[in-house]
């Protein structure tokens, strides 16, 4: 249900965007303790003239994070921030932080996300992710059997990511 739009004015390798949404998507189910088939992360190129700092026309590159609120925190959202800088300073500029057209100026999120319907089913509450796995398990083994790769991967992280077991076996 999270949805991550990284705007950039640099040119992305397929490569680099994988390796970003990746770790993205890893950053996000390790803090929130979610499965990794509802974390949506896009690209979009910026182009001359789009994006504009006091008025004047800037390129940079964001990210901005449209997320579920709940009871997650604000310590939690500004680590989600500065772990998603991290990965950018790493993947796009060889670990380093940099300035400039290279610099990820940007990473924000929108908590405000109050429901959602993905792969058709109703999002849960922030927070609720557990309980909610639990109560449609049934519901991914049906579309996993009927081939489904999407669900036979959230069941496969059930069942091996470790935060996610200890969490499933604690509630």
């Amino acid at each position: 249900m999270p949805l991550y739009e990284v705007q950039h004015y640099i040119p992305l390798s397929l490569e680099e965007r994988n390796k970003f949404a990746k770790e993205i998507t890893r950053i996000h189910t390790r803090e929130f303790i979610t499965p990794s088939l509802f974390v949506n992360v896009q690209f979009t190129e910026l182009k001359e003239g789009s994006s504009f700092i006091a008025g004047e026309e800037k390129k940079t590159n964001r990210v901005i994070a449209f997320l579920r609120g709940g009871p997650r925190t604000r310590e939690q959202f500004v680590d989600v921030t500065k772990q998603v800088k991290k990965a950018w300073d790493e993947i796009m500029n060889e670990g380093k932080a940099v300035w400039g057209e290279r610099q990820l100026s940007l990473v924000g999120v929108i908590d405000g996300l109050a429901g959602g319907l993905e792969h058709d089913f109703v999002a849960p509450e922030a927070g609720k992710d557990v309980a909610w796995l639990k109560n449609h398990k049934s519901d991914f083994q049906k579309l996993a059997s009927e081939g489904n790769n999407l669900f036979v991967g959230i069941l496969q992280e059930m069942e091996n990511r470790e935060d996610l077991v200890a969490k499933l076996q604690q509630d």
